[in-house]
């Protein structure tokens, strides 16, 4: 028996491999990790990460309790020189612009605008909520010339 968790997380990657094409930047290859750090040579490129966050239930009746699962999908890439200048002219921001657009295709893939649900494993893990919340760390930014966006996702478990 496997953990309902680490199953979601397997069949996310999986399923974001599969897509990755379809986005404005291509040439990642998402990841599933617990602790996810990387040097600053290890961003290079573009990573897509994925790791476990949450595990939740609630009764619904006596019967049945609804279990709320979370991850965490990391963005993360090293900017070139100049692009996390807050003064820099609009012109040099287009590998910024190209993260921001990435990280909302990301977030329009599981809650999309236009209805339905983004499901894997056959509809067992249904998405319920997608966040942002900053959509990328300033510190990080400023300190490290580093993009990094956390999607929090939660799936509820059928």
């Amino acid at each position: 028996m496997t953990s309902e968790l680490i199953e979601l997380q397997t069949l996310l990657v999986a399923d974001l491999a599969t897509r990755g094409e379809t986005f404005c930047l291509t040439g990642w290859t998402p990841k599933r990790a617990f602790v996810p750090r990387y040097e600053l040579k290890d961003v290079k490129q573009l990573q897509v990460v994925v790791t476990p966050a949450s595990r939740a239930g609630s009764r619904q009746t006596r019967a049945l309790v609804q279990r709320r699962l979370g991850v965490y999908v990391g963005v993360l890439k090293l900017l070139a020189p100049g692009q996390s200048d807050q003064v820099a002219p609009p012109a040099d921001l287009s590998e910024l612009d190209a993260l921001v657009r990435f990280v909302e295709q990301l977030d329009d893939l599981f809650y999309p605008k236009h209805g339905g649900f983004y499901a894997v494993g056959d509809g067992k893990f249904t998405c319920v909520e997608s966040s942002a919340v900053p959509l990328y760390d300033l510190d990080l930014m400023h300190a490290r010339r580093q993009f990094t966006s956390v999607l929090s996702v939660d799936f509820v478990v059928h």
